[in-house]
């Protein structure tokens, strides 16, 4: 015990020496700059009307894309690398979303609101209206419709790696009127409707997408388009 104690002392003596050096070296008095040399120069301070400008968004320029570094090309159907969520999240959509607040909460992007049928095999889901694209075309539940059925029947040289919880149960997907999409499903699956948030689901406008499967080629990457 005797030695327990003097070591304590010791170690309280020796932390109350340190704790006077942090305190003298923290509340030091700073040096004066060298003789013939200048202090470091202040910035200007900017006037009441360049503090306004700053603080605004300025609108226009050119978003340069240099390349694809996976080697996907543009077509977001046939990306597998999680590399591509982060550019093509920007301007294409999902029909549903996990709500970033939990990333458990599922909710509406393209989609309103939808429905279930009694027997879980006919979702019906509202879509947004007035919708257009980033390149001003405009944007409709058919839109929506191609894209799903493209990603369960995968025409052209569309690979769909991504895709399988849709093409697994989906049956039929159609597009009764513009701002309803309706898709059935070969039989009741509880995890449809999460399978509908995969980013790697989102929806590319069927004007592009459908040239594309019907010359039977690579999309490029000037067609992209979406409403992201």
């Amino acid at each position: 015990m005797g030695g327990v104690k003097g070591f304590s002392y010791y170690g309280v003596a020796v932390l109350a020496l340190l704790g006077v050096g942090l305190v003298a070296a923290c509340t030091a008095p700073s040096q004066p700059a060298p003789s013939g040399q200048e202090p470091s120069a202040q910035a200007p301070a900017q006037t009441p009307a360049q503090a306004e400008v700053a603080g605004k968004p300025k609108y226009g320029g050119t978003l340069v894309v240099m390349g694809d570094p996976t080697g996907q090309g543009a077509d977001y159907h046939s990306t597998t690398s999680i590399s591509m969520i982060e550019a093509f999240s920007n301007i294409h959509a999902t029909v549903l979303e996990l709500s970033p607040d939990d990333r458990v909460t599922v909710r509406g992007y393209l989609a309103t609101s939808w429905q279930v049928s009694a027997d879980g095999k006919t979702f019906t889901f509202k879509i947004r209206e007035g919708l257009t694209t980033h390149k001003g075309k405009p944007f409709t539940a058919e839109d929506v419709a191609y894209s799903v059925y493209r990603m369960v029947e995968r025409p052209g040289r569309v690979t769909g790696a991504r895709t399988g919880c849709l093409r697994a149960v989906v049956k039929r997907v159609t597009a009764p009127d513009p701002t309803t999409v309706v898709i059935e499903l070969k039989e009741a699956v509880a995890s449809f409707i999460p399978c509908m948030t995969n980013p790697y689901l989102a929806i590319q406008p069927k004007y592009v997408v459908e040239t594309v499967d019907r010359e039977n080629r690579i999309m490029q990457p000037e067609e992209i388009d979406g409403v992201g």
